[in-house]
């Protein structure tokens, strides 16, 4: 996963030549991946995913790359939600959100 641009980045995928088709799965894992790389260095810093959801409009295929666009709907002091889109080829092939938290401390005692 590498960025390109802000709130863009690039993937590549893993590839399996009997059927090079990408997994949601993985697409969902690189979003996560993606929404973590996003935090780093901004005021949400330190922030984890605590539920994501994606739905999957199209086929990918796994032998060219694919483009992650996160765009921000909302950053308060506990939470993040982003909205993810997943193209290839100028087509979009998935999207979902993401919410994120700040981590807090474990609250139990021993």
């Amino acid at each position: 996963m590498r960025p390109e641009g802000e709130r863009r980045y690039v993937s590549i995928t893993l590839a399996d030549h009997q059927r090079p088709v990408v997994e949601g799965s993985q697409m969902l894992g690189q979003a996560i991946v993606a929404a973590g790389r996003h935090t780093v260095g901004r005021r949400v810093a330190g922030r984890r995913v605590v539920s994501a959801h994606m739905e999957f409009y199209r086929a990918a295929d796994a032998r060219e790359p694919l483009e992650f666009e996160l765009d921000e709907l909302s950053s308060g002091r506990s939470f993040t939600a982003l909205a993810v889109h997943v193209s290839q080829g100028g087509r979009r092939r998935a999207g979902g959100t993401l919410l994120l938290d700040v981590t807090a401390p474990d609250g139990t005692s021993g």
